[in-house]
């Protein structure tokens, strides 16, 4: 989800910037090669006369619930967009996130927090979560902490790495 928030003097300037970057949207998802579809949303508690969401048409089946927070991330660092196939009657714990290429089989399980990257086969329990770790009194060792800017200005970047193996 994106906000917006006008600093606009008048309703009728506010008006014409909505408009403007209504359709940078559009012409975004265009250039993108996205289908999206703009439909009227709620404004909120923060009020307003007019608001829009883009919705991107994905292959969900039937009785599907997915929790709040979860995301599919469908563009890859070769700038391809690729799927995410959710089959019927899954059921997506919150926050989680679909990294694309992936299907997922009818009557699976996605837990909560998991980052999902390989297909998940009909009727599989799928979770995919780092392993929490505690360090009781942990001190970083020098070369864990960041250096001061002011330290690197000026120095070359095999300077700069230079120090870094030293340390």
């Amino acid at each position: 989800m994106m906000d917006a928030y006008s600093f606009d003097t008048s309703d009728n300037l506010a008006i014409k910037s909505y408009g403007l970057m209504f359709e940078a949207y559009k012409r975004f998802f265009k250039r993108v090669g996205v289908t999206a579809i703009p439909v009227e949303a709620d404004t909120g508690v923060m009020g307003g006369s007019f608001s829009h969401e883009f919705m991107v048409p994905a292959e969900i089946g039937d009785d599907v619930n997915i929790g709040c927070g979860t995301i599919t991330c469908n563009y890859a660092a070769d700038k391809r967009k690729y799927k995410t196939k959710i089959g019927n009657r899954v059921f997506v714990g919150s926050d989680t996130q679909f990294v694309a290429p992936i299907e997922v089989g009818d009557d699976a399980v996605i837990g909560s927090g998991s980052t999902i990257t390989k297909d998940v086969p009909a009727k599989a329990l799928a979770v995919a979560r780092g392993k929490q770790i505690i360090k009781e009194n942990y001190q970083p060792k020098v070369n864990e902490v960041l250096m001061d800017p002011s330290e690197i200005m000026g120095s070359t970047i095999a300077n700069v790495k230079n120090t870094i193996k030293k340390d």
